[in-house]
């Protein structure tokens, strides 16, 4: 069906004269030039749909390539990294004891860079933190507050029994959160 590019109303077409008229406006139109709006118009809505159908493909292949390495992965690796963690969690603490000593002083270096880097965004959120969360703010400065008392109490019993932190009797000595029950009392 082709519309007129005067009115876009609908246009017939005489066979006799290989013309195109308007039946609103009686313009004359030469098949050609009705012929050559048509194919543009029908071009531009295919390279639409090519390029719609590209990105699905591209997609669906990425996709399809995504589960081929994982397939590929799980053939030459028995376990994922967080099986092997909870598996062999032993050896895995173990090396990464190794390698923090191994470069304790750089991974120091490093985080107090960054803490620095970033220490108003830091201390804004952990201040909108406190401003937002008022009751979780109190219940863990309470929390630290008994840990300090704790370890006072813990600290005085050393000194009142006389006993040495770096003797084998310290392991006679009763944990902290034992005593927590005397906090109530004082």
């Amino acid at each position: 069906m082709s519309i007129c590019p005067n009115c876009n109303y609908e246009l017939i077409l005489l066979s006799n004269r290989t013309k195109y008229k308007c039946a609103l406006c009686s313009k004359l139109y030469p098949q050609k030039f009705i012929d050559n709006i048509e194919f543009r118009e029908l071009n531009k809505r295919q390279k639409l749909m090519d390029v719609e159908n590209i990105d699905k493909e591209q997609k669906e292949e990425l996709i399809r390539l995504k589960e081929l390495k994982k397939s590929i992965r799980l053939l030459f690796k028995n376990k994922t990294s967080n099986e092997w963690k909870l598996g062999d969690r032993d050896k895995y603490n173990e090396l990464k004891r190794e390698y923090w000593n191994k470069k304790a002083e750089h991974l120091n270096s490093k985080r107090r860079e960054l803490y620095n880097s970033r220490k108003n965004e830091i201390l804004n959120h952990q201040k909108q933190w406190e401003l937002n969360n008022q009751h979780n703010h109190r219940m863990k400065r309470r929390l630290a507050d008994l840990r300090e008392y704790q370890k006072q109490l813990a600290v005085k019993m050393l000194e009142n029994r006389q006993y040495k932190p770096s003797t084998a009797k310290i392991q006679e000595v009763l944990p902290t959160f034992v005593h927590s029950h005397l906090l109530l009392f004082q």
